[in-house]
C-alpha cells in the first residue's frame, strides 16, 4: 500500500514538533511503531533535510533512555536502612546463626546475609564479627573458643 509523502511528512513534523518518542507519536496518529519507523527510514528519500531532523530526536530519546535505563535497573531497600547493623548487633550478642536469626526477623537467611554484610549499612568491624561468629557456629564454638583455638596455631 503506497503512502502519501505529506502523510510521512506530516507523522515526521508530529514527531519533532510535540517532542514525543516514536511511541507516543504512533499513538497519537493511531499507526503503529514499526510502521512510523518504516515511514521515517522512507523520509530520507522525500525530505533529507525532515530525516536528519528526526534522526537527531532519534538519537536524542535513545540517549535519554539509556540514561533512565541505567537509573531503572538500580534497587532501593524497601527497608531501614539501620535496621541491617541493628540484625548485626542483634545476632553477635543473642550468638545467633543466620538461621535462627531468619526465623526471629522472618526475613530469608541469603537476604539477612546480603543486609548485613553490605558495608553501606553496616561498619566492616561488624561484619567481620559476624564472619567470625558463622564460623564459630559452624564449628559448635563460641567466638572466644575459636579464636583461642586458632591463636595456638
Amino acid at each position: 500500500m503506497k503512502v502519501d509523502n505529506n502523510v510521512i511528512i506530516h507523522e515526521a513534523e508530529e514527531y519533532i514538533n510535540n517532542n514525543l518518542t516514536v511511541k507516543e507519536t504512533a499513538a497519537v496518529l493511531g499507526v503503529s511503531k514499526r510502521t512510523l519507523q518504516i515511514h521515517f527510514n522512507r523520509l530520507e528519500l522525500i525530505d533529507k533535510n525532515l530525516y536528519d531532523k528526526v534522526r537527531a530526536k532519534q538519537e536524542q530519546n535513545q540517549q535519554a533512555g539509556r540514561i533512565k535505563g541505567g537509573q531503572n535497573g538500580k534497587a532501593t531497600p524497601n527497608f531501614d536502612p539501620k535496621l541491617p547493623e541493628v540484625i548485626a548487633k542483634h545476632m553477635i550478642k543473642q550468638i545467633l546463626t543466620y538461621e535462627r536469626a531468619s526465623e526471629e526477623f522472618g526475613i530469608p537467611k541469603s537476604t539477612l546475609y546480603e543486609m548485613t554484610h553490605n558495608p553501606k549499612y553496616v561498619n566492616p568491624d561488624l561484619i567481620r564479627r559476624l564472619d567470625l561468629l558463622a564460623i564459630a557456629n559452624q564449628h559448635n564454638m563460641t567466638v572466644e573458643s575459636y579464636e583461642e583455638k586458632n591463636r595456638k596455631k
